[in-house]
C-alpha cells in the first residue's frame, strides 16, 4: 500500500471509530435514564429492544429467529466490508461507508449484548408516531443516502 491509500485507511477507521463511540455512547447514556423522557410536544425518548430489523420487520420472541435475523444482518456487515476495502484500493475515501459499517456494527453489538438493538429516539405527533429508532439507524440511512449520491452522481 502507498502512503495515500493508508493515509485513507487510517482516515476511515478513525471516522469508523467516531460514529462507533457516539452511538455507543449514546445508547449506553440512555440505559441510565428512567426509559421515558418527553424533550418536546413530538420528540421523546422512550428505550425499546428491536429484536427485528428497520421498523421492528422481522421482530421475533423465537431464540432461533433471532439468530437467523442476526446471522444475516452479520452476513450484510461481511459484505459491506468488501465492498468499502474494495472503495479503498480504487481511491475512495470511505466516510460514506464507515457511517453504514459503525451503524450496522452498533446494532449487531447491541444483539449480542442486548438480544435486541436498543432504540430510543420516538418522533410522534398529534396521534402519529414513527418507529423508534437510534442513532445508528440515523448512520445507516445517512450513509446508505450518501454512497447512492455518489453513485448516482459518477
Amino acid at each position: 500500500m502507498n502512503d495515500r491509500t493508508m493515509n485513507r485507511l487510517w482516515e476511515s477507521i478513525i471516522s469508523f471509530l467516531i460514529f462507533f463511540g457516539v452511538d455507543r455512547f449514546s445508547k449506553f447514556f440512555i440505559l441510565k435514564t428512567s426509559g421515558h423522557i418527553d424533550l418536546t410536544s413530538f420528540l421523546s425518548i422512550d428505550i425499546m429492544v428491536n429484536r427485528g430489523i428497520a421498523w421492528g420487520l422481522f421482530h421475533t420472541a423465537s431464540t432461533w429467529g433471532f439468530i437467523l435475523v442476526s446471522a444475516i444482518v452479520f452476513s450484510i456487515i461481511c459484505a459491506m466490508l468488501w465492498y468499502t476495502y474494495q472503495q479503498l484500493r480504487s481511491g475512495g475515501l470511505a466516510t460514506e461507508e464507515m457511517l453504514i459499517l459503525a451503524g450496522a456494527i452498533g446494532n449487531l453489538t447491541d444483539r449480542v449484548i442486548y438480544s435486541g438493538v436498543i432504540d430510543f429516539i420516538h418522533v410522534h405527533f398529534s396521534g402519529w408516531s414513527f418507529p423508534v429508532f437510534n442513532l445508528a439507524d440515523v448512520f445507516i440511512v445517512l450513509g446508505v443516502m450518501m454512497v447512492l449520491f455518489k453513485h448516482y452522481d459518477s
